[in-house]
């Protein structure tokens, strides 16, 4: 089986940048991962960030299992062992609203590590995005839509009458849904249909 791909973003800089990109396209086309070295976020940020992690993640578990050992009692907890999920886990959003201020027992030094984490994070994404874009070459993409005074509704033989007459598909002007669509896009999809059915 062949290895799966490792992308150095630093030659990207000098005479390889073309086979570089080229194993870029490939790793997206044939593989959808793949990993990235000479990235431009420091050996010590990313050390810093595993540490501070795994100091958290052992404070938590600790806590948790005496926890657990005090409420059911030590026979309990040794007959159970086996059954119990290790997994401990924590989900922090950078974008577009950070939630973590949110997150219960991050230290302020934590917090401030993985929002500087995020920034490193949002750049190389970023440059990646640009990447990608380049790889796209020849490509423009185009659209087909109805005209702007379009009234866009489903046909009424397709839907039930209890449907229609209760508006679960309502009318609208097709100008009208484009200007919510992009009022909207990089919204969170279930606000955004709701958004869409008012």
């Amino acid at each position: 089986m062949e290895n799966f791909p490792v992308i150095d973003l630093s030659k990207l800089d000098g005479e390889e940048r073309k086979p570089t990109m080229e194993k870029i396209e490939d790793a997206f086309e044939n593989w959808g991962f793949f990993e990235l070295v000479n990235h431009g976020i420091s050996h010590d940020l990313l050390d810093t960030v595993e540490r501070y992690t795994k100091e958290h993640y052992r404070k938590c578990m600790e806590q948790r299992f005496k926890e657990m050992v005090a409420s059911k009692g030590l026979e309990a907890v040794q007959s159970e062992i086996s059954d119990l999920d290790w997994e401990s886990t924590f989900f922090l959003r950078h974008l577009p609203d950070s939630n973590m201020a949110e997150i219960p027992d991050l230290e302020e030094d934590y917090r401030k590590l993985m929002k500087e984490f995020a920034l490193e994070l949002e750049k190389l994404a970023e440059q990646l995005l640009d990447l990608l874009c380049e790889n796209l070459g020849m490509s423009i993409a185009s659209f087909y839509n109805p005209g702007s005074d379009a009234v866009i509704y489903p046909a009424p033989e397709l839907v039930e009458k209890e449907a229609e007459e209760s508006q679960i598909y309502p009318k609208f002007v097709f100008e009208d849904y484009m200007k919510l669509y992009a009022g909207l896009k990089f919204q969170a999809k279930e606000p955004r249909f709701e958004a869409m059915k008012a």
